[in-house]
């Protein structure tokens, strides 16, 4: 008889338990869920719903009621309800804050039904779509604003065109409008090349072309261009005699001078003095451009830098332009991993800052070559790289840039190579690597390669080719091809051989895997095919006709496209020693930032070089002015 109770209350235990489970769950959501009387009671909010609407966390709930909380709320299904699910409906409506502001969501409401199918309660989940409705907003905006922009300069236009072709003007009249013609189409073109740079910049299709550029020039050019026949601005310039070079694409660098500027100049209707400083951060330049205009309203600082954003109050209604030059701005700096911002007080002037990485201190030329040359886009990781290894007595040249990497290589190759593979410009760190792998005279050049991600990467360039056996199981095959790409799910899978059944039988194999798989019958085929579209893995034979599958490693370890490729070789024999080892040759070694600290780079550059870089060490023998290493 004690059975009883005692199944009793662990049932209520559990049930307690589940409860508990359900109300942190909904606690944790972001979204507003709330549970309501049939008469619309509230009987409970959960911690999201409380912040939306302002309510403290202590606050007591039990005067708030649905429809109040909830203006424009469907309380019942409406007529063209769901007739599989009657008692859930979704809608829109409002959430009204404590404040008397309201927030417009999406709403699920569900009616619940005790065991006898008799309605009990309500549940109401509300999503919060302020951001979405902006967003449209903004949308809208943006084509109202494009509309008119490219409308007015076209009907200037086809104004002034028509009026030439039915009008007979005098050589005076015709040059004057086809000035008109000429800025117009100036304007137009500009607008347009605006909006597909800042398109591309936004979806990170925008190349770069990164060198060390002397600020000062490039201030004093972009100066004169706005001091040319503006007899209502003066401009000065401040130029801190510490500053060294910048790392900047320098068509880039004056386009954000430009807009500036014009800025500057068209928010300064009166005149004034425009002032454009430079000075030393840190490991920063920052430049500042101040003009005396009629400022910036509070209300608008933090929109300054939004796509087609422009005030349109007080003396800034007259002003035009398309709200997309700061958007650029933007872009460009941090691109360059900069940094923008704006300072302004109405009616006395702006202050618009940026910043720009400086480049590594000039190297005096030496006649003995670099230990070590790092390349790292990085410059407060090559700044740490560069300080530890001067310190252990090797001699050190840091660069940023693949292309000036590529030039002191070329003429005073380095001992050893430590390359980030994320360069920015027209050669990244991939591009460097394969073409000084595919020179003869320094494809022994050791190379460790920086990596962000894992060290623990595979691929063609880094970890060179692995193999199986054509007679090996399907659990073995698995087993090797996820050591090369753990998840298929999705991934495209290219087989190479030249027998349909093993095609076919590899195929089978990654049948359940969720891999788009695509078949050749040759080594020239599979070049053709990755070079159209490179897969996520290569399975690949070594005897086939036409080009052989060693041929087509040899390929790929010189092809930009493909060189970090996922290669597994399956063949019909053994390998012997020699083969195996070439297989296995990889293009560089490879190291993640995040999992080695100065005493791993120590150590396998100390091993690279034949060189003792451990604590307490002297680094090398014939640097005599080295101190003993502490590193």
């Amino acid at each position: 008889m004690e059975a009883a109770p005692t199944l009793a209350i662990a049932a209520l235990r559990e049930e307690g338990a589940t409860q508990a489970h359900l109300i942190a769950i909904l606690q944790a959501t972001r979204d507003f869920v709330a549970t309501a009387s049939l008469d619309g009671n509230l009987l409970f909010l959960n911690r999201s719903g409380r912040e939306l609407i302002g309510l403290g966390q202590h606050d007591d709930t039990a005067d708030l009621r649905l429809p109040a909380l909830c203006p424009g709320w469907q309380p019942n299904p409406p007529a063209d309800a769901d007739p599989c699910q009657p008692d859930a409906w979704n809608g829109g409506c409002s959430l009204r804050r404590r404040d008397g502001s309201e927030i417009p969501v999406l709403t699920i409401t569900v009616l619940h039904r005790d065991p006898q199918g008799i309605p009990a309660f309500i549940s109401l989940v509300a999503h919060d779509i302020t951001q979405r409705k902006e967003s449209e907003r903004m949308k809208d905006e943006l084509v109202a604003t494009v509309s008119h922009e490219l409308r007015t300069p076209l009907a200037s236009l086809r104004g002034f065109s028509e009026l030439m072709l039915k009008r007979e003007f005098n050589e005076e009249k015709r040059r004057e409008f086809l000035g008109i013609i000429h800025k117009e189409t100036i304007r137009l073109s500009e607008l347009i090349n605006n909006l597909l740079d800042l398109q591309k910049m936004e979806w990170g299709r925008q190349s770069y072309e990164p060198v060390n550029v002397d600020l000062g020039p490039v201030l004093q050019e972009s100066l004169a261009l706005f001091e040319g026949g503006n007899q209502s601005h003066s401009f000065t310039l401040e130029i801190d005699p510490a500053l060294r070079a910048v790392v900047a694409d320098p068509g880039r660098l004056r386009q954000v001078l430009s807009n500036l500027l014009a800025n500057a100049v068209k928010y300064s209707p009166q005149g004034g003095e425009v002032r454009v400083q430079a000075h030393v951060d840190g490991e920063e330049a920052v430049v500042s451009i101040t003009d005396r205009g009629i400022g910036i309203p509070a209300d608008a600082m933090p929109f300054l830098f939004s796509k087609f954003f422009r005030v349109h109050n007080g003396p800034h209604r007259q002003i035009g332009g398309t709200g997309l030059g700061l958007a650029l701005v933007k872009q460009i700096v941090l691109a360059h991993k900069g940094r923008v911002w704006a300072e302004s007080t109405e009616g006395q002037g702006s202050t618009f800052h940026f910043t720009l990485p400086m480049a590594e201190k000039s190297q005096p030329d030496s006649a003995v070559a670099p230990d070590l040359l790092i390349v790292e886009a990085d410059t407060s990781f090559a700044g740490l790289l560069r300080e530890h290894f001067e310190h252990c007595g090797l001699r050190v040249q840091v660069t940023g840039v693949a292309k000036q990497a590529m030039e002191w290589i070329l003429r005073k190759p380095p001992r050893m190579v430590l390359l980030d593979i994320h360069l920015a410009g027209e050669m990244d760190g991939w591009d460097l690597l394969v073409t000084l792998r595919s020179n003869q005279q320094l494809s022994e050049l050791p190379i460790l390669v920086m990596s962000g991600s894992s060290a623990k990467h595979h691929g063609l360039a880094l970890g060179g080719a692995e193999y199986v056996l054509k007679t090996v199981s399907r659990e073995e095959f698995l087993a090797a091809v996820h050591r090369q790409l753990p998840d298929l799910e999705g991934k495209q899978v290219l087989i190479a051989d030249d027998e349909p059944t093993t095609r076919a039988r590899l195929a089978s194999f990654l049948a359940q895997s969720g891999a788009c798989i695509t078949q050749v019958s040759n080594g020239r085929l599979a070049l053709e095919s990755i070079a159209l579209r490179p897969p996520d893995l290569l399975l690949l034979d070594l005897l086939m006709p036409e080009v052989d599958g060693f041929e087509v490693i040899r390929r790929l370890r010189r092809t930009r496209a493909a060189v970090n490729l996922p290669i597994l070789v399956v063949t019909a024999k053994d390998l012997a020693l020699r083969e195996r080892v070439y297989l296995r040759q990889s293009l560089a070694s490879l190291v993640g930032k995040s999992e080695a600290d100065m005493d791993y780079f120590s150590q396998v550059v100390g091993s690279t070089l034949g060189i003792d870089l451990s604590p307490g060490a002297a680094a090398r023998e014939p640097l005599k002015s080295a101190e003993d290493c502490n590193c």
